[in-house]
């Protein structure tokens, strides 16, 4: 092996076994299961790793179509339909924006996955959430404020006080 080679490391992102054998996601707004093809499963993990990259950089992620295409090995219409079904389903907030005369959107994954396995006659054969999104270790937790106790000295009572009568 070169050393050229013996430098070189593929990129790779994970792959969450839960997604991939899953053969539906549930619509959040119509509690409807719509079927999610495993191209589609492809294209959010690679944006649900791109995502967590640049949250843990303290940015927004902004990756255009036709580069997350390109990373998947897939046309820029099949991110667009992955896109769109995560959106539509509740699961992926899409904010568009106009910047420098071209459309810029931005992707924020803000809930887990509720997925399902269909047998032939749509009938449910398990279902499970993922654990993915707020499971990773890029979530801080929350400060919690806490008061100091201020001192505040004891009310007397009647039977403390002398009485020199």
């Amino acid at each position: 092996m070169s050393q050229t080679s013996q430098s070189t490391v593929d990129s790779y992102f994970p792959v969450y076994h839960n997604v991939t054998k899953a053969t539906h996601i549930l619509n959040l707004n119509t509690g409807e299961y719509e079927k999610f093809p495993d191209v589609q499963k492809l294209v959010f993990h690679y944006m649900l790793d791109r995502w967590k990259f640049f949250r843990s950089q303290g940015g927004g992620y902004f990756d255009n179509q036709e580069d997350i295409a390109v990373a998947c090995c897939v046309v820029r219409t099949t991110v667009g339909k992955a896109i769109k079904l995560l959106a539509d389903c509740g699961y992926l907030q899409v904010k568009g924006k106009m910047s420098f005369n071209h459309r810029s959107n931005s992707y924020i994954f803000d809930k887990e996955l509720q997925l399902v396995i269909l047998n032939k006659d749509n009938k449910v054969i398990d279902s499970f959430a993922t654990n993915i999104i707020g499971s990773s270790k890029l979530d801080k937790p929350k400060k919690v404020e806490t008061k100091k106790p201020v001192y505040q000295p004891p009310t007397p009572s009647w039977e403390d006080i002398d009485d020199p009568f």
